[in-house]
Parts: structure tokens; sequence; C-alpha cells
């Protein structure tokens, strides 16, 4: 398929910010309900390596699901 400037350009952007959003709200419940170790105490007390995998699958799915519906 080959898509037109006009078009793509919304979708892309309306995935892109569904991807932010989704990422910070997987990784703000990951966190919160698995805990884990520390990312980096020092910079950032509250965040944990199961806020950042929380972090990767929403962006995955908000990235995913979002162009899937507008591309």
């Amino acid at each position: 398929f080959v898509h037109k400037v006009e078009t793509i350009g919304p979708a892309l952007l309306i995935s892109v910010i569904s991807a932010s959003a989704l990422a910070n709200i997987f990784a703000f419940v990951f966190g919160k309900t698995f805990g884990g170790p520390k990312l980096a105490e020092t910079l950032s007390p509250n965040k944990t390596w199961s806020g950042v995998l929380g972090s990767l699958v929403g962006a995955y799915c908000g990235f995913s699901v979002i162009s899937a519906v507008t591309l």
C-alpha cells in the first residue's frame, strides 16, 4: 500500500502520542503493582525495572493498536 503524506501524517502523530501516553500509564501501573529492584535510586527513587518493562509493553500496545486502526 502507498499512503499519501496527507493521510499518514495525522495518523502517525496520533499513534506516537498514544504510545507515549500508554507507556507512562503502563509504567506506573506495573511499577506500583509488581515493584521490584530500583532502576536508579539516586536519580529517581521510585522508578523500578518492572516499570521499564511496563513502559515497553504500553508503548508497543499503544502504537500497534492505534496504527492498525488509523494506518
